[in-house]
């Protein structure tokens, strides 16, 4: 009708600021929207600003409640990861849980006889709900809908289908997407993407921020290409390169920028703003062992030692640091029980942080079934 070809013609560009590491990200997404609120007089319940994760989400409130002034103006902004939102947006829907969606895919592939594994059948299914094909998934068109047949039988569903079921959501006259921020955008998948282009037909203006040299999620669906897709979607698009780094030191930028480089035709301009630090050191080891001990030896000698002789010998050799200083960081779970044992051996304490899923426990799972039997017999 007349009412929207006049919202479609009165858009604005289409924004895409490319942001290296380091260089602000959440900053740079804060102050457009303080910008919109401050300056354009735009409302905050027509902003809705995309996130990944939960705790984005909560540190961009933060920023926004400091930055605005209180929590007022900030409580009518959508604020959110795509699943989030897409799930206030659907109402009142059951959503499975982690050690129910194990239980349905173990009974599929028993039903079927079936060697997989039921998280290597979840992981396949989710692949496939984010446009994967069959072949590239590696599953069985059979097998999934097996699974999904199960879930409908049940009347659930699970997080990717918020995405899909999203999709078919009517969005014309939704003032809170008038002006749409999303952030971490190399990062999205296709039906993300499809998601950011059909909630931007309710809007005026479209901003997006993230680093293409960044994106590392292919394994999870996400598409590297999504910055080239958006400027054929919107070629009137205006691009902004944010290359000062305030988090790093020039030895690491230089490091990364050298291997960046490597994989990509235009030059690689991102600057550290900090002065120089400790040269980057790069250790080979032959097998995971010796590079698990190697680092527990490592920080053995960055405390100080676990023993006399050794706190006597390190301390001639570099400053003592406390345990809290230290952080180590894995690829995969494997390494994790590698890295825990030779830190036990050196008695070294440590914690392990996002491991432990209690929602998982079958004690706990026997619980929340207990609960959901008495409010839906």
């Amino acid at each position: 009708n007349l009412q929207q070809q006049a919202a479609v013609a009165a858009k604005e560009p289409v924004v895409a600021v490319i942001a290296g590491p380091g260089t602000g990200k959440t900053n740079t997404l804060v102050s457009r929207i303080a910008y919109l609120i401050e300056e354009r007089g735009v409302k905050p319940d027509e902003i809705t600003a995309v996130t990944f994760t939960n705790q984005a989400a909560a540190e961009m409130r933060q920023r926004l409640e400091k930055r605005l002034g209180g929590k007022r103006a900030v409580s009518r902004m959508t604020i959110g990861t795509f699943h989030a939102i897409c799930l206030h947006m659907l109402g009142d829907v059951r959503l499975i849980s982690r050690g129910e969606a194990l239980t349905i895919a173990a009974d599929v592939l028993a039903e079927t006889e079936s060697r997989r594994t039921a998280g290597s059948l979840l992981q396949a299914v989710s692949r496939i709900k984010n446009s994967a094909s069959f072949e590239t998934a590696e599953l069985d068109e059979a097998l999934y809908t097996a699974y999904c047949t199960q879930l409908q039988k049940r009347g659930m569903l699970d997080f990717d289908d918020l995405l899909s079921e999203g999709l078919k959501l009517d969005t014309v006259g939704r003032k809170s997407f008038h002006y749409l921020l999303v952030d971490e955008f190399q990062d999205i998948n296709p039906v993300q993407y499809q998601l950011i282009k059909k909630w931007h037909e309710a809007g005026a203006n479209l901003f997006v921020i993230g680093d293409p040299d960044q994106a590392i999620y292919g394994f999870r669906g996400a598409d590297s290409a999504c910055f080239q897709t958006l400027k054929v979607d919107f070629p009137k698009i205006e691009e902004i390169q944010l290359l000062q780094n305030y988090r790093s030191t020039p030895e690491i930028i230089g490091c990364a920028g050298s291997f960046i480089q490597r994989h990509r035709e235009a030059p690689f301009l991102l600057r550290a703003e900090r002065r120089d630090g400790a040269p980057v050191r790069l250790v080979s080891a032959e097998t995971s062992l010796s590079s698990a001990i190697f680092v527990a030896k490592e920080i053995a000698g960055m405390v100080g030692g676990m023993d006399m002789l050794e706190a006597h010998a390190s301390k001639k050799r570099r400053g003592e640091r406390s345990f809290s200083d230290i952080a180590v960081l894995y690829r995969t779970n494997q390494q994790a029980a590698l890295l825990e044992e030779c830190l036990q051996k050196e008695d070294i304490p440590y914690l392990v942080r996002g491991r432990d899923d209690f929602l998982s426990d079958p004690a706990v799972r026997r619980v929340i079934a207990f609960f959901r039997f008495l409010c839906n017999p």
